[in-house]
């Protein structure tokens, strides 16, 4: 589509983009400004653009290559019922009888559809987007439309001037924040009052945020503003050129009276056109110090683009940068954890050399005592060896004086008792060693297990097989001396018997 001027109606579709999309919609208004377009921008399906002016909408159709939009003149006829589901009327100062542009409007409506109605604030305007002083008040829109519709609401919008201030470089979308301290107390009076009419029921369902911001293309905005202040300007000017002509005639005819009307008509359009000319001016002016701004903003952008670029590329190495840290940081902590369980393995390695230490004192210890218990062992074998001698010289001797049953029998008794006190005391001597022999045997084994993970220390450790062959020898030993008694007893006997 063609390059259009910014319609007022513009905002008013961004607040009610929810109930445009994929609808049908009905458009009262200038058919060369963009309204149909916006409204294809926010998802309407088919746009029927109905303007009060032939000459308008024979430009907008010889220009129009969308075919989700038709362009017709407004017409009683045109208006038919039931065929939309949205309505916007972009200006009430278009038809010349509100009320029956209101009603056919409601007839054109489905069941749910709803309608808007704008109309220009009488008594404030700031000029926006052809905005003037001559339009229906508040009080008469909202009369007119409820004549016509169960359930009418009202809205206002307002002009909204003022600049953004954002970071630049950052990585995420900025997030908005909205100061108005600078305004007055009331804010900016509305440009147009906007009347949303429909039944009820379809009133109801509708869900709109209590207030939209919506921003329009700087440039854009002002160069559509000031070229409908000209325009208007060039209207003016052909009026003031045919008032004049009829001045003219008139003087001609005679008609004096006629003549002072029109003369004084005449001198408040020339003041009018003073006055737009002026504005005509500053519209100049300002045009021009837009179009100044619209170049540093162009030099800005480029030297903007390029400090984007710059810190973008900042930004990647920052993050790798970061990435980096975090990983040297997550190896550091990796290996403190390292140090910390190496730390406490030294710690407990120390405790089992000490107790390593420990235990090979004690075991030392038990070495000398075995080798104390082997050498007393040793010294008993001795006397065992003594006993049994004895013994035999007892046994030689007692043979060699049964032969002589004499007065030698009360010597042999008392060698024999002799005899048997050395047995008993031997015994008890034997009793003892074994046991010792018996706890030594089982510290042993508890010293074997404790000591079993070092082998350097089990090559000197006196193991289990050992004390059990020394017990054996002992038990042999204790044989032979009840085998020595048993001998003294059967001597007694023979004695008893001589």
């Amino acid at each position: 589509m063609n390059r259009a001027p910014l319609s007022p109606a513009s905002a008013l579709i961004a607040h009610i983009e929810s109930l445009v999309e994929d609808r049908r919609i009905l458009v009262v208004g200038n058919a060369e400004r963009s309204i149909a377009e916006h409204l294809l921008e926010r998802g309407a399906r088919l746009v029927q653009v109905l303007d009060p002016d032939p000459r308008r909408v024979a430009q907008a159709a010889a220009h129009n290559s969308e075919r989700r939009v038709t362009y017709a003149q407004l017409t009683d006829g045109s208006l038919r019922d039931g065929s939309y589901d949205c309505a916007i009327v972009e200006d009430m100062n278009l038809a010349e009888d509100s009320a029956r542009l209101i009603s056919g409007v409601r007839r054109s409506m489905s069941q749910r559809g709803v309608a808007f109605f704008c109309a220009a604030n009488p008594e404030s305007t700031t000029g926006l987007l052809g905005a003037n002083n001559e339009g229906v008040d508040y009080d008469e829109l909202y009369d007119a439309a409820e004549a016509s519709f169960q359930s009418v609401n009202m809205m206002g919008q307002s002009p909204f001037l003022g600049y953004s201030v954002a970071h630049l470089g950052l990585s995420h979308p900025p997030e908005p924040a909205l100061d108005n301290a600078y305004l007055i107390a009331e804010g900016e009076a509305p440009d147009f009052y906007i009347a949303m009419c429909g039944t009820e029921d379809a009133i109801s369902e509708i869900s709109f945020e209590d207030m939209t911001i919506v921003q329009l293309p700087g440039s854009r905005f002002v160069e559509d503003s000031e070229q409908l202040h000209r325009d208007r300007e060039r209207r003016t000017a052909k009026r003031a050129e045919a008032l004049e002509i009829e001045l003219k005639s008139l003087r001609q005819s005679g008609q004096a009276s006629e003549i002072e009307k029109l003369t004084v008509q005449l001198e408040e359009r020339d003041a009018w056109i003073h006055e737009l000319e002026a504005r005509s001016q500053t519209a100049d002016a300002r045009a021009d110090d837009a179009m100044a701004s619209m170049d540093e903003l162009e030099q800005e952008l480029e030297s903007t683009h390029g400090a984007f670029v710059k810190e973008r590329d900042r930004a990647g190495r920052i993050e790798k940068l970061q990435s980096e840290l975090e990983t040297a940081q997550s190896a550091a902590a990796e290996g403190a954890h390292h140090s910390a369980g190496l730390q406490a393995l030294e710690d407990e390695l120390n405790i089992l050399e000490e107790k390593r230490a420990s235990l090979e004192g004690a075991l030392n210890d038990k070495r000398r005592a075995q080798e104390r218990l082997e050498k007393r062992l040793a010294e008993q074998e001795h006397e065992i060896d003594e006993m049994h001698d004895h013994l035999d010289e007892a046994e030689d001797r007692l043979k060699a004086k049964l032969k002589d049953t004499g007065p030698g029998l009360k010597e042999v008794e008392r060698d024999l008792r002799g005899l048997e006190e050395q047995l008993q005391n031997r015994g008890k001597r034997v009793s003892e060693l074994e046991g010792q022999l018996s706890k030594l045997e089982t510290y042993a084994k508890t010293l074997t297990a404790e000591l079993s993970v070092d082998k350097d220390s089990d090559k000197g450790l006196v193991t289990v097989e050992e004390l059990q062959k020394v017990a054996l020898a002992l038990a042999e030993r204790e044989a032979d001396l009840v085998e020595a008694q048993w001998t003294i007893g059967q001597l007694k006997q023979s004695a008893g018997q001589n």
